[in-house]
């Protein structure tokens, strides 16, 4: 239960969005202070504010080795790459079923076929 209003929430993720409702104008957002000044950047959480410094504000670059394209972040190189190397680690465990994906999510909208086929 929330204690400023007394509503209840199913999720820890309604609340989230619910007690941004109260917040009060005093409350600080995080912000960057390497972009201050002409383009100031606030953010809701400082996980956020994390990810801006590492995408915004380091000299890290992740190129990909087979073509020009160049990443802030690791992962998303990593992701990429994917294209090149034709890796499809992501397998159905659906007896009869052989597709494979490059992506997590490719296979859980897979998945749903199975799923549906089921109900």
């Amino acid at each position: 239960m929330f204690q400023v209003c007394g509503e209840r929430f199913s999720t820890r993720a309604s609340w989230n969005i619910h007690h941004l409702k109260h917040r009060r104008p005093e409350d600080k957002l995080y912000c960057c202070t390497l972009c201050s000044g002409t383009q100031e950047r606030t953010y809701e959480n400082f996980r956020q504010l994390c990810r801006h410094m590492r995408q915004v504000h380091t000299n890290q670059i992740f190129p990909c080795p087979y073509c020009n394209w160049t990443f802030g972040r690791r992962k998303n190189l990593v992701n990429h790459l994917v294209r090149h190397t034709g890796r499809r680690d992501f397998v159905c465990p659906q007896d009869g079923c052989h597709k494979a994906y490059s992506r997590k999510d490719k296979l859980k909208t897979h998945m749903r076929i199975h799923i549906s086929a089921l109900l």
